[in-house]
């Protein structure tokens, strides 16, 4: 094969938002003593192609084999190899737990994060199962024995033969190494993998200074937090009855809080809220009725309501 295997046979791309399964869907009907077989596609590509700094890394997370009926149990492994250069050598990249296949379907679990050219490779220690590939036009790689981790093979071409190999692979959005569908609860962090935590605000402290309200709220989770309200009063009109003013306040932009904080909030009192308070006697009151929205990293909003009293300021 020449520098072409290299190229795509899968893309996984940066919109990909659920499990690919790859690889070879044969099913073994017998087996190869003492090799290591690898799977390619018709034309030779490998079956995992590398992301680019736009797309999530990808994630192994199970692999499965299908056996006739009659074959004896053996145990086996999944593998994944790297090519190194137009020579055609492979290095061992990684290897899941070896398990016993048996006749039928076998799926198992496993997790391999896969940043590069992946070439999937199967082995038993007592022989690996192989498929027939006549006239599929899909041939396989095999070298002889087994390889290490780190270790680096010559690989021939067979094209009487398949490998019964099949991968599940997911993205994996925050790049910790756990495929984002079946193993990392809360994709969206890093520091993660159970389900990303509920946040619930607490507010510290809420107090009316002369041109702005002041709030501390304590986040107990990584989350963006909007803070905003309103404040409302009724002023009489010269022909009688009483007009209705309502004024918004907002802390400014939606804030990101990274980790568990006590964060300090501004909301700015407009002009028309401070004439109004002039008019005031410090008996008489405003209310500024205050709405502080989390969303948590699950994209989860919730809503927490408050009231402060703003007094008025006028001289008696």
């Amino acid at each position: 094969m020449a520098s072409a295997a290299l190229a795509a046979f899968l893309l996984l791309g940066s919109s990909a938002s659920a499990e690919t399964e790859v690889g070879q869907g044969c099913r073994a009907e017998g087996v190869e003593p003492n090799r290591t077989l690898l799977v390619f596609n018709s034309s030779g590509f490998p079956v995992i192609q590398p992301v680019t700094p736009e797309e999530p890394p990808q994630v192994i997370t199970a692999w499965t084999i299908g056996v006739a009926a009659g074959l004896a149990p053996l145990p086996q492994r999944l593998e994944v190899y790297r090519v190194l250069n137009e020579a055609q050598d492979y290095r061992k990249e990684a290897e899941s737990a070896t398990e016993t296949v048996r006749a039928g379907l076998n799926s198992f679990p496993t997790r391999i994060p896969v940043n590069w050219t992946g070439y999937l490779g199967l082995y038993g220690p007592g022989g690996t199962f192989a498929c027939d590939a006549h006239g599929s036009g899909q041939p396989a790689g095999y070298f002889e024995g087994s390889a290490g981790v780190g270790e680096t093979r010559s690989v021939a071409t067979k094209t009487d033969i398949g490998v019964p190999l099949r991968v599940t692979i997911e993205p994996d959005l925050d790049r910790d190494g756990y495929g984002d569908e079946t193993q990392d609860g809360c994709p969206q962090s890093a520091a993660l993998q159970s389900e990303c935590p509920a946040v619930q605000p607490t507010v510290s402290s809420a107090k009316a200074t002369k041109r702005a309200v002041m709030l501390e709220v304590a986040i107990n989770a990584p989350a963006q937090v909007e803070v905003f309200g309103q404040i409302g009063w009724a002023t009489p009109r010269k022909a009688g009855g009483e007009r209705k003013v309502t004024t918004g306040i907002s802390a400014g932009a939606p804030r990101r809080v990274n980790s568990p904080a006590v964060v300090t909030f501004r909301l700015q009192l407009g002009k028309a809220v401070l004439r109004r308070l002039d008019d005031l006697t410090p008996r008489q009151l405003l209310r500024a009725r205050i709405t502080i929205r989390t969303t948590d990293l699950a994209g989860r909003q919730k809503e927490r309501d408050l009231t402060v009293r703003l007094r008025g300021r006028a001289k008696a």
